[in-house]
């Protein structure tokens, strides 16, 4: 039985530090009170001052102190950490700022945790294999269970709209019956999905919609991917050596990263979906499986199609990794880059009648003339392309990548496997709080384990211990996970069918099943089971259209989706519409109440 580490030596906080933390409230209150006035002007110089001259004190104890005790430096001056977090607003680049000040409080404070926690755990015997296993799965299924049933309120609340949520479930629909890929666009158009993003694992999806076509359908198969995956991880860190009660600690953590729980709760994605994959991938990857690995990488190019782009690194940097293996992954970086080239350059114009990917033109200046729009712009404005990647709110967002993996993937090469996604995500202008940063989890928690497998026992346990605290740790701050304080606040609107909500689903009921409809975005994800389905007000044939659903109360909460869906019309005169439908002739009234309005065609 490994020893047990020696005790970590206490730490005191210096009285100055202490001043300093009371200096800093003192200023944020002023601040606080007093708004835009002279004194609260004249209080942010104070306060910056102060930060700088406790940061230069703070660095000079730690050069002082062992690597073991400056971590209580960190944990234990917490009232002056604390401080700097709420004074944040005071101060020059204040994201970014707080998010240090931060990273340092949670990797401290989790680091002084772990060193407590660790000296208890080595004396204790490791977990049989037979409970490690069941607590594993028994976490998957905890964890399959919240984010189906998270993002199922949400939609059952009417708080899910025909964009992105519809775009993904009206082709899988119409691909389970016979229409491939095809899906209603918010132009009133019918085209092919692969137009916007190419995502053909949707095909394989679709034969589960002929047994179960309902939406929580789409939310199972997502959250039991990001489930399977941790059980993956589990598995890896067994044969890589890892006590069973490290290896269920960083399945916890895993589970709690935030960036793979927003993916699950934006509805439903194709970026997601590449989760289980990529982590089979490295599974089978370490554990010298090529075919198990080549089948990993093929279902992983079908979720979406940069996927060509993020595998390629990885695959170079396994083929650094695996010697034996060194020119077949070559060979398949290559192949995915060219994948990924393809689709870009002639599947998507394909099926978008000519025209480039719409998906690029969303955040990346020049997508709309596709990859070479994209290349052109950066080499024509080199400037702006450094001033996009290295903008203090991109580091912001990767800290909070990083953060509960306590950094350490940037510690090692293989962080490489992470680069083609951290420049798409930091070129796009990095989004937290949405689907897009899912997949780079199995890459963080591998590289991490990567720097873990050769570190002492005691040590070892000490930081994933301290990796589940920083997980959970940023989970509440920053999650939207029933752990977090955001969930709850969020609970009323986002979560919660209110009595407008249940008015929209006895109007659902007047429709008929399969009968074509014009309805508002929110309305209509509701309604895809149909083939003729069209989004309100936007053109639709009026002599094929047999019922309106509109719902003229929401429209007033203002979300950014229903301003797309109704054009920035204004609700007066998109109501003005309406009246003049009901009153020409054409329909009948079968629904109204509390705003919401369904028309069905004579």
């Amino acid at each position: 039985m490994a020893s047990n580490p020696k005790p970590v030596t206490g730490y005191t906080p210096d009285p100055w530090l202490r001043a300093c933390a009371a200096g800093l409230f003192a200023a944020y209150g002023v601040f606080r009170i007093l708004g835009q006035r002279p004194a609260a002007v004249a209080a942010v110089p104070c306060a910056a001052g102060a930060l700088v001259i406790a940061m230069a004190w703070l660095c000079f104890r730690i050069g002082k102190q062992r690597p073991v005790d400056a971590a209580g430096i960190f944990a234990d001056s917490w009232p002056l950490w604390l401080s700097l977090i709420w004074v944040r607003e005071l101060l020059p680049m204040r994201p970014l700022v707080s998010m240090v000040l931060l990273s340092g409080f949670l990797c401290g404070l989790g680091l002084r945790i772990g060193m407590r926690v660790s000296a208890d755990l080595m004396a204790r015997p490791d977990m049989p294999e037979r409970r490690a296993r069941a607590v594993g799965w028994a976490l998957c299924g905890i964890f399959t269970a919240i984010f189906t049933i998270q993002p199922w309120l949400k939609y059952h609340a009417f708080y899910s709209f025909w964009m992105d949520l519809g775009y993904m479930v009206h082709p899988i629909w119409n691909t389970a019956h016979g229409r491939l890929f095809q899906f209603a666009t918010l132009d009133g158009q019918f085209g092919s999905s692969l137009a916007d993003h190419f995502s053909p694992i949707f095909g394989l999806i679709a034969p589960l919609f002929l047994i179960a076509p309902f939406m929580v359908t789409l939310f199972f198969v997502q959250a039991a991917g990001g489930g399977v995956a941790g059980v993956i991880l589990h598995r890896l860190l067994v044969k890589w050596g890892f006590t069973l009660r490290e290896a269920v600690l960083l399945q916890t953590a895993f589970y709690l990263y935030i960036p793979l729980q927003f993916g699950m709760i934006s509805d439903f994605h194709a970026d997601p979906l590449a989760v289980p994959w990529i982590m089979l991938l490295l599974y089978a990857a370490e554990m010298r499986r090529f075919r198990t690995l080549v089948f990993a990488a093929v279902m992983t190019l079908l979720c979406k199609e940069h996927m060509g782009f993020a595998l390629a690194p990885l695959l170079l940097v396994l083929a650094f990794r695996l010697r034996e293996w060194r020119g077949r992954l070559a060979f398949m970086a290559l192949g995915a880059c060219l994948y990924s080239v393809a689709v870009e350059a002639w599947a998507v114009p394909y099926f978008n009648h000519g025209r480039e990917t719409m998906a690029l033109a969303y955040t990346f200046p020049g997508g709309e003339q596709g990859i070479g729009g994209v290349v052109a712009w950066m080499a024509g404005h080199p400037s702006g392309a450094i001033a996009r990647l290295f903008s203090p709110h991109n580091f912001e967002q990767l800290a909070w990548i990083l953060l509960p993996a306590l950094f350490l993937p940037v510690m090692i090469p293989e962080a490489l496997s992470l680069s083609f996604m951290a420049f798409k995500e930091m070129y796009g202008q990095f989004a937290l709080y949405n689907h897009h940063a899912a997949y780079m989890a199995p890459l963080v928690f591998w590289c991490a384990a990567i720097w873990l497998r050769n570190r002492n026992p005691a040590r070892r346990l000490a930081v994933v211990v301290a990796i589940v605290w920083c997980s959970a740790a940023t989970s509440v701050i920053n999650g939207e996970s029933p752990l977090s304080h955001r969930f709850w606040r969020m609970l009323r609107v986002h979560y919660w069918a209110d009595a407008h909500a249940r008015v929209l689903q006895r109007a659902l009921r007047s429709v008929p099943p399969g009968a074509s409809l014009s309805a508002d975005s929110h309305i209509a994800v509701h309604c895809f089971a149909r083939r003729k389905l069209y989004l309100f007000p936007r053109p639709f044939p009026a002599d094929s259209t047999a019922y309106i659903a509109v719902d003229g109360k929401k429209f007033e909460w203002g979300t950014e989706i229903q301003r797309v869906t109704w054009r920035d019309r204004g609700r007066a005169a998109v109501l003005d519409n309406l009246r003049r439908l009901a009153n020409s002739g054409r329909y009948d009234t079968v629904f109204a109440d509390d705003g919401v309005v369904v028309l069905k065609k004579r």
